[in-house]
């Protein structure tokens, strides 16, 4: 903590933080502390609120009668934030059910669809979700007789087109580094995806680099 380093040789250095997810670009001759530019973004203080499609990264999923149950909670995506405009979908199953309908509505898209089950490959005949928007997701299950079981629903927040572009700028950045492969992803990638909460994104990659060897 503290120490200082002096660049030299190279017009200019690119340092990707882990903390921040941030990278920073310095020129030769400066001397620059280690945590320069890569102070973790500032912890928000307001009240928690209630997750929704205004509230999501600072909000509480409260527990209650209707709680008790995993049964038709949202599993994948992992988090509620994704970059994808279209998400596949993949919920707990209903012990009983026999099929679900799945319905998703926000500006753009409304859509619904009869499972089997439980899990839903975004279909290519709807039209995609709208960067920077809100999307309701509503799983509904039905037993043989087509006797509602359940219902659960879940907001998805798909992140606007500037900050997904700033992720993949920092992407390439972090790959023209030639880090190796394992490098490249549990450090940079991560670090870039969670910055901007996308946890899903940092999942994915560790497993698909877990499923590489």
């Amino acid at each position: 903590m503290g120490e200082k380093v002096q660049l030299a040789q190279l017009p200019s250095v690119r340092v990707l933080c882990f903390v921040s997810g941030r990278v920073n670009q310095f020129t030769t001759g400066q001397v620059v502390s280690q945590t320069e530019g890569c102070n973790a973004p500032p912890r928000k203080t307001q009240p928690l609120r209630r997750c929704g499609a205004q509230e999501i990264y600072l909000c509480v999923r409260p527990k209650g009668p209707d709680d008790q149950t995993l049964a038709l909670r949202l599993t994948y995506p992992y988090e509620r934030v994704v970059s994808t405009k279209t998400p596949a979908l993949r919920w707990h199953p209903e012990p009983q059910a026999h099929h679900y309908m799945v319905q998703v509505e926000g500006k753009g898209v409304n859509w619904q669809q009869k499972v089997i089950s439980s899990s839903l490959i975004y279909p290519k005949k709807h039209p995609p979700l709208q960067q920077g928007q809100a999307y309701k997701i509503t799983i509904a299950a039905y037993s043989r007789q087509n006797t509602l079981l359940g219902v659960k629903q879940s907001v998805l927040n798909v992140l606007s087109h500037s900050t997904v572009q700033t992720i993949n700028d920092k992407v390439e950045q972090s790959r023209r580094l030639n880090l190796s492969e394992d490098e490249a992803t549990v450090l940079d990638l991560t670090s870039i995806y969670l910055a901007h909460g996308l946890l899903h994104d940092a999942v994915v990659a560790l497993q698909a680099r877990a499923g590489a060897g």
